[in-house]
């Protein structure tokens, strides 16, 4: 199984190390998105715009639906 793990600058690294530590069977798929950080100091809508963005990238690195569900549970309830 893929997952991915995007890194908006503040210790993805350790997360990912972590993920791999409990569970080394997953296919991790590692996404420094140092061009946008910090995610702080994002509106949510650029927030929505740019996960979609990497919710298409990883979509072709086959990790979508559990992006998907992150989505859906954290931001679009955000977007009403």
């Amino acid at each position: 199984m893929k997952v991915g793990v995007i890194d908006s600058g503040a210790g993805g690294l350790t997360i990912l190390n972590a993920i791999h530590k409990k569970q080394p069977y997953l296919d991790l798929v590692y996404l420094a998105d140092d061009a946008f950080a910090p995610y702080g100091s994002k509106s949510i809508p650029q927030l929505q715009e740019r996960l979609i963005k990497i919710g298409q990238f990883l979509k072709m690195k086959k990790c979508l639906p559990l992006l998907l569900l992150v989505i859906r549970q954290r931001w679009l309830p955000l977007m009403r």
